[in-house]
């Protein structure tokens, strides 16, 4: 990933080639496809020399690129704190459906926090 003080501050295009103008422009598409864009002639204003220059780190391309772990590997990585079946169950429901599964509209879960067992009800109406 980049470095903050390494990427370009896009309010500031005072010094953008015509080639950044083109990037910020179409939605910061990449260099390959306003390429593919100017041999199409659809980018007059490019010519083929701004294309071996390239362009400025680019803050909210950097951005878009960051990706964080899953939940699920997040939840993998915390131990379990029940040692013994029974001793902490956790509870999920869930209604009113706005579709009817086989005529229910309710549902309730508990899960079993050492075992990892379901059981599951489903309800026509709240009770």
């Amino acid at each position: 990933m980049y470095l903050i003080s390494e990427i370009a501050d896009e309010n500031d295009y005072s010094d953008t080639t015509p080639l950044e103008s083109a990037h910020y422009r179409f939605g910061h598409l990449h260099v390959a496809a306003l390429k593919e864009l100017w041999k199409q002639g659809l980018l007059p204003e490019l010519n083929a020399n701004d294309f071996t220059k390239g362009i400025k780190k680019c803050a909210a391309c950097g951005l878009g690129k960051m990706t964080r772990q899953p939940y699920i590997a997040e939840m993998a990585a915390m131990k379990r704190t029940a040692t013994k079946k029974g001793e902490m169950i956790h509870m999920d429901s869930s209604g009113k459906m706005a579709v009817p599964s086989l005529g229910y509209l309710y549902y309730l879960l508990f899960i079993d926090d050492y075992t990892t067992e379901v059981l599951g009800s489903v309800y026509e109406e709240q009770e």
